[in-house]
């Protein structure tokens, strides 16, 4: 069984036909899911099971039962794959990518694409799996049922799908739902932040980049030494003008010594008081003369000791 199936000699994809048959079936079948609301987000090959010329979609209730889609690990990196619709139509484009080549894809998103039957397939393909399409969003199941490839596929089926659910399961699954997608949002957005930091660190950690951060480090230490120093001096410059003004000034020169003042003579005031009291005696004399009277005079007696004694 091994070698039969899983080791295959030759691998190859299915006849255009086929493809655009069965990517019409199944393509059908999301959007009735999608219009009833029922969330789904596992389409994967061992999920479509053929029924003569009729393709089944399995396990359903798998989203509902809180099982990971099997291409979560794709989707969860693009964060504008944030809905089960968008996520159904990634998971679509996985599956025309087998059907149409007959083995799974190496990576994705798809840079290019092998030879294919058509030329549609690959417009098909670009439009879910390439780098643009995975970083802008995914189409509708709508706009695929209307691009070149299935547009002009007939189904023959007669058989008329029925899925009823209550109005009170309605309300359920849109819970569900929503639950479901919050958590790829929030998955998505750590996975976003894991991959910066993991691309900011081997951008740092790079030779290149070590050697410019040795660079821009020298440059910013030669301007800090450079800053330091001026300011230094500046600060020297400024404490030095503020230490000569804080100095009291200087006291202003003498004034020049004044001219020496004459001596004072003590003679004078002598001078002056003998001149008045010559004066007064002078007046004092005058006036006893013009007064003089003999009469007044009393007899002097005399003792005259002139004559010589002979001893």
């Amino acid at each position: 069984f091994l070698k039969k199936y899983c080791n295959p000699k030759k691998i190859q994809g299915l006849e255009l036909q086929q493809i655009k048959t069965y990517g019409r079936q199944i393509l059908e079948v999301l959007k009735f899911l999608h219009d009833k609301g029922f969330p789904y987000g596992h389409l994967h090959t061992s999920n479509v099971m053929l029924d003569g010329d009729t393709c089944r979609l399995l396990d359903l209730e798998n989203s509902l039962l809180g099982l990971p889609s099997f291409y979560r690990s794709y989707f969860s990196q693009f964060r504008k794959i944030n809905t089960l619709e968008s996520v159904d139509v990634h998971c679509f484009g996985h599956l025309l990518y087998e059907m149409t080549y007959g083995r799974p894809p190496d990576s994705v998103p798809v840079d290019s694409f092998p030879p294919s039957p058509s030329m549609a397939v690959v417009a098909v393909l670009e439009s879910t799996l390439s780098c643009e399409a995975c970083k802008n969003g995914m189409p509708t199941v709508s706009r695929l049922l209307q691009m070149p490839l299935f547009s002009d596929v007939l189904l023959t089926t007669s058989e008329k799908p029925q899925f009823k659910i209550p109005t009170k399961l309605k309300e359920a699954l849109r819970i569900a739902k929503e639950c479901i997608e919050k958590r790829l949002i929030e998955e998505q957005k750590q996975i976003h932040q894991h991959r910066r930091l993991t691309r900011a660190q081997s951008h740092h950690g790079s030779e290149e980049e070590r050697k410019k951060r040795k660079i821009l480090a020298r440059k910013k230490s030669k301007r800090s030494a450079l800053e330091n120093s001026e300011e230094h001096s500046a600060k020297y410059n400024n404490s030095n003008n503020s230490g000569i003004s804080a100095l009291p000034p200087p006291p202003p020169p003498p004034p020049p010594p004044a001219a020496p003042l004459p001596p004072v003579s003590t003679e004078a005031p002598a001078q002056l008081s003998s001149q008045a009291v010559n004066g007064m005696s002078r007046g004092a004399l005058l006036s006893s003369i013009q007064n003089f009277q003999k009469g007044t005079l009393r007899k002097a007696k005399t003792c005259d000791h002139s004559a010589p004694k002979i001893g």
